[in-house]
């Protein structure tokens, strides 16, 4: 064996807390009594509220350290638990406890403790008959050198008593004392003292028909064995009963007290009966601390009131009054303490300032799972009122703490099962979850180890009642399942302790302590090197002080402590053993003897090292049945730096990170925007927490988070606000139908004969107005053999002006009509054509030149980049599709938005269901809402089909984190393409994109369980349609016939036109017939004029004459 020792020192100190030791719990019910030899009280029985149960412990405080302590018994027969007994010290060291009440009702047993021995055992009483009873008067008093205690009154199984009982301490004879002359009504809970050889009482009963005698006071005199009232004058205390009295001097003091008849009231009042003068004064008015139920001790001067109640609260302090003052006030001597019950082979851990204590096995055999917290600021504890799923009660089971926030326990037994399930804690919300898996599991165990590292729980040893395991079990925090390292280590050790470091991709599991199943101690500290399936077994060092059991552990920055244990399950060492983690220097921090403990737990913060709970040690050598819930302070003393810094406090004052810091890597690192933490001394980024839904956090380092403005948008770990989104839709983009140029070239040529029409009336206009221009047209006549010609005429084939106007006009619309067959022609001559079909009957591979996905991670929470690429933590996984590259980007919008482009060429699906799924595994991988915009070459040349996807949260109290992935539904459509012009290819393929259905959600988390779950998925799945897109373009006509419509349109237009010439000049000729008869007849009148000029005719001029032609004849 090898080690190295440095030093052994001493310069740490170690402190209790309280300083006086841990008080019995609230109790109320409770009898003292005040052992005078050693300057103690001593206590015993009450009802414990916390157990709603009655105790029969005997309790003691010194009043000279001012320390709690118990005294244990050591015998087989002890007493049932009692309330209201009440007790009674012998000189002979003997207790005895008289009457009381117990689960069964009222006891009339008497029982003796010796405190020497520390034996219990029952009594008998001789002389006269008595009852056991509730709440009697009692009190203790000499008389004639013999020692008695008196009872009056009570409540016995016959009812209220109003008889008086003197029991000879000694020889515990019983005798009933005679009612001779007045005597007083039965009472319950009054008050009994001895004065001068006189019995005092004072209380009243409330069914009394006396009520005159409520408020006195009556004297029983030993010497005469008569009652007498006493005739005290002047005012006096209001009756009451469940008052505490004692007399000091020549003076009976009363306590508080209860008054039942209306109108109902309790008392905050002293009031003190000078017994000479027989007159009352208040001595105490208002008081803060009032007693009920309490065991009182008065102790020359001074009167203490030990445990008790009031109205609303139980107490385990002490309250004292000094009598020789004249206003009482009272004053505690300890205060209130709350802790955890006794227990050993529980587990404790720290998050933040508080130190949690969780289950182990009580004094009396008893499992818990039961929590307490320490604040290590404050010093106080308080119980934890957990939720979820809690683990059963147990003890020695396995704990480990992953990070600042979560406790993982795992196995343990209890009296009848030893288990092998698995837990997680949360400390912010205090809720338990059961970490199922769905393979097999490990075989039932306890005192094992476990360790976390990378999302995987390591289970290393362990027993159960036949033996211990050589085993390595690993539990997938991830994928919930367990699988083994291995199952044949070279050692098997149990109640041992252990650790993890990560060393690049390995995990070192570090083994030290504990023993084999037949107690024989290890003295080797292991580390045990984990890489997927390999794992590797080596020896750190060896050392003798490494060979305790039933110890504490404490990992801190640069050492571990190994902390008090036992060898053998016997020797019992109070010692800290320091090992440095590199060099395995070990320095031994001494302690004084029987300081330590075994079965115990502890924690680190700042310099200090807190154990709690377990057994003791006596001489060095265990202690049975001393299990305790003590609790200690270790801490360096005289400047000594023996106990390093905690995690998560930093520099030479230990100072813990702020809120809105974390610790990591031994500095406090500032909480990163959109999440805040308000947590002292908090480990790891999970205690920084996403701002919940409302709010939002646009700082680093934030403690809080700042109101979402009205009519902004702020979903669950927010950075800034955000506007409303309204217009996330699912969208569908595909490729519309070839568009013909029909219209576009009608529309020209519409123009162009549109423009032909003007042009042709314009050059009419233009020639027939210029009878030169129109002469000359008869050149361009172009239907020369298309002139009228006359019957019964030789044909003659003549050139017109007017032949040459239409021969303009054919040509002009000749033009324009053959430019509109060109652009037909040209533009317009493809007929596209689709049907579906089949996708088996597709005999090509179908490929997507280009196929991009982009997703958009809206308030995402990790960095989502590194140097401008991908974080190493964001993965694709594409299942059932080929593709020539993959190229995939990653950038970080606006702080909060982390896109992914993920671009494939060639892309194609090679079965009917396919999937690509995105992982992120970020610590902080989560995102409020996403969206996924698919795009693929379509086959269709220049065109793209696109399909949008958002996806949101039910709530934005929620995020999408978690094992679950989201799935996002894709049809592809195969598409082909074939064209019969080369200006597209002859030959495409592609996919058009359709929604197949709505998104399935995967895992959510609220705020509360964000970091109870891991990593960020989305599956794309991809579905390939059974039937794909044909799509044809084909030429609507080939040149030729192209050419042959050019010519036969030419022609019928010529046609067409010399129709209409042929009509025109019909017009004009018949035109020309009339004008041309127009001027025969004008040149016949113009003849006939001048004739009649010549031959002497005169026209005579007169009414109604007639002239009749003359007659000329003619030979």
């Amino acid at each position: 064996m090898y080690f190295l020792l440095l030093s052994i020192v001493s310069s740490i100190k170690v402190t209790k807390i309280p300083e006086s030791g841990n008080p019995p719990t609230r109790l109320s019910g409770s009898s003292a009594v005040y052992d005078p030899i050693l300057n103690r009280i001593i206590t015993f029985g009450g009802f414990e509220y916390s157990s709603l149960e009655k105790i029969s412990a005997i309790f003691t405080f010194n009043l000279n350290f001012l320390e709690w302590d118990e005294i244990k018994p050591q015998s087989t027969f002890i007493p049932d638990g009692h309330s209201s007994s009440y007790l009674y010290l012998r000189p002979d060291r003997t207790l005895l406890i008289f009457f009381g009440l117990t689960s069964s009702g009222i006891s009339s047993e008497v029982y003796s403790f010796n405190l020497n021995t520390r034996k219990w055992k029952s009594e008998e009483l001789t002389g006269d008959s008595i009852l056991g009873r509730d709440h009697p008067g009692f009190t203790s008093f000499t008389y004639l050198s013999i020692n008695y205690i008196a009872f009056f009154g009570g409540q016995t199984s016959m009812g209220i008593e109003d008889s008086l009982y003197t029991i000879n301490t000694q020889t515990l004879e019983v005798r009933k004392m005679p009612q001779n002359n007045n005597f007083p009504s039965k009472k319950i809970s009054a008050s009994l003292c001895f004065w001068k050889n006189h019995l005092l009482l004072y209380g009243y009963y409330p069914e009394s028909l006396d009520i005159t005698t409520y408020k006195e006071v009556w004297k029983y005199s030993l010497e005469t064995e008569e009652w007498e009232m006493l005739n005290i004058k002047g005012q006096k205390p209001i009756q009451r009963f469940f008052h505490t009295a004692c007399v000091y001097l020549d003076y009976m003091f009363i306590f508080f007290g209860y008054k039942v008849d209306p109108p109902i009231d309790s008392f905050k009042d002293i009031w003190r009966l000078d017994l000479n003068e027989l007159s009352w004064i208040q001595v105490g008015k208002d008081i803060k601390n009032t007693r009920f139920e309490s065991g009182n001790v008065l102790i020359n001067s001074t009167f203490y009131f030990v445990y008790g109640r009031d109205e609303y609260t139980l107490f385990n302090s002490i309250l004292m009054f000094d009598l020789g003052q004249e206003d009482l006030r009272g004053e505690l001597l300890v205060n209130n303490w709350d802790s955890p019950i006794k227990r050993i082979s529980h587990c404790s851990f720290r998050v933040g300032v508080f130190m949690y204590v969780f289950g182990g096995m009580s004094e009396i055999g008893v499992y818990l799972n039961d929590m307490w917290k320490f604040d290590l600021e404050n010093n106080y504890w308080s119980a934890v009122i957990m939720q979820g799923n809690v683990p059963s009660p147990r003890a020695s089971f396995s704990c480990t703490q992953p990070n600042g926030q979560f406790f993982i326990i795992y196995g343990g037994k209890d009296d009848k099962n030893i288990f092998s399930d698995m837990y997680a804690f949360r400390t912010d919300t205090n809720f338990w979850i059961e970490l199922t898996a769905i393979t097999v599991t490990p075989a039932p165990r306890y005192n094992a180890c476990i360790v976390y590292d990378n999302f995987k729980i390591y289970i290393i040893g362990g027993q159960n009642a036949q033996g211990s395991f050589k085993e390595i079990w690993y539990y997938d925090y991830i994928e919930s399942t367990y699988g083994y390292v291995t199952k044949s280590l070279s050692f098997s050790l149990i109640k041992h302790n252990c650790w993890a470091v990560k060393e690049g991709e390995s995990s070192i599991l570090n083994v030290v302590g504990g023993s084999s199943f037949e107690e024989f101690p290890n003295f080797f500290w292991y580390q045990i090197e984990v890489l997927e399936d390999f794992f590797n077994v080596s020896v750190k060092m060896s050392s003798d002080y490494f060979y305790y059991t039933d110890n504490a552990l404490v990992v801190s920055k640069d050492y571990f402590y190994i902390i008090y244990g036992s060898v053998m399950s016997r020797y019992m060492k109070s010692d800290i053993c320091k090992v440095h983690l590199i060099t395995g220097e070990v320095e031994i921090l001494k302690l004084p003897i029987d300081s330590g403990a075994y079965g115990h737990s502890a924690c680190h913060w700042k310099n200090s090292i807190y154990v709690f709970g377990g057994g003791k040690s006596l001489d060095a050598f265990r202690l049975e049945n001393s299990i305790t819930n003590n609790f200690f302070k270790i801490e360096n003393s005289d400047n000594s730096i023996d106990i390093e810094c905690s995690i998560s406090t930093i520099g030479k004052n230990c100072t813990p990170c702020i809120p809105g810091e974390y610790y990591y890597n031994k500095q406090c690192i500032p909480c990163p925007k959109g999440k805040f933490s308000s947590v002292i001394a908090a480990f790891g980024e999970e205690q920084c927490i996403p701002c919940p839904a409302g709010t939002y956090s646009n700082k680093i380092g934030a403690d809080y988070c700042l109101e979402c403005p009205y009519e902004f948008y702020c979903p669950l770990g927010s950075i800034n606000p955000k506007v409303l989104l309204n217009n996330l839709e699912k969208q569908e983009i595909h490729p519309g139908n070839y568009k013909r140029k029909t219209n576009y070239i009608s529309g020209v040529v519409n123009k162009l004969v549109c423009f032909a029409i003007v042009a042709c009336f314009g050059i009419g206009i233009i020639t027939m107005t210029f009878k030169r221009v129109w002469n000359k047209l008869e050149c361009l006549d172009l239907f020369a053999k298309k002139h009228r010609q006359e019957l019964e005429v030789p044909v003659v084939y003549r050139r017109t002006s007017l032949g040459g106007l239409f021969s303009v006009f054919f040509v002009l619309i000749s033009f324009f009509l053959l430019t509109g067959s060109f652009l037909t022609y040209f533009l317009d001559n493809i007929i596209e054509m689709k049907s579906l079909m089949p996708s088996i009957t597709l005999d090509i591979d179908i490929k997507s030149s280009l196929f991009t996905i982009e997703t958009n991670f809206y308030i995402y929470g990790g960095d989502c980049t590194t140097n401008s690429k991908c974080h190493s933590k964001i993965s694709v996984f594409p299942s059932g599709i080929s593709y020539k590259t993959m190229i995939m980007t990653c950038n970080k919008i606006e702080e909060d938005t982390c896109q992914v482009i993920i671009n494939f060429s060639n892309f194609s699906i090679d079965s009917t269901l396919s999937s690509i799924t995105l992982s992120f595994k970020e610590k902080s991988s989560y995102t409020s809402f996403f969206t996924v915009n698919f795009t693929s070459s379509s086959s269709i040349p220049d065109s793209f089909s696109s399909v949008f996807i958002p996806v949101n949260s039910p709530s934005s109290k929620f995020v999408f984190k978690g094992n679950s992935p989201t799935l996002v539904y894709l049809r592809l459509i195969p598409s082909l393409f074939t064209s019969e012009s080369s200006e597209w290819k002859n030959l495409d393929t592609g996919y058009h994109l359709q929604i197949d259905e709505d998104p399935k959600i995967g895992s959510l988390t609220s705020q509360n369980g964000i970091n109870f779950e891991m990593y960020l998925y989305v599956q794309i799945i991809l579905v390939k349609s059974e039937t794909g897109l044909n799509t044809q373009r084909i030429i609507n006509n080939n040149w030729y016939v192209s050419v042959g419509g050019i010519l036969g349109t030419i022609f019928g237009l010529m046609n067409f036109v010399s129709v209409f010439m042929n009509i025109f000049e019909g017009i004009k000729e018949s035109y020309n017939k009339k004008i041309r008869k127009k001027v025969s007849d004008k040149r016949i009148l113009q003849r006939i004029k001048v004739f009649r000029s010549e031959f002497g005719y005169d026209r005579d001029k007169g009414k109604r004459i007639k002239v009749a032609p003359i007659d000329i004849l003619t030979e």
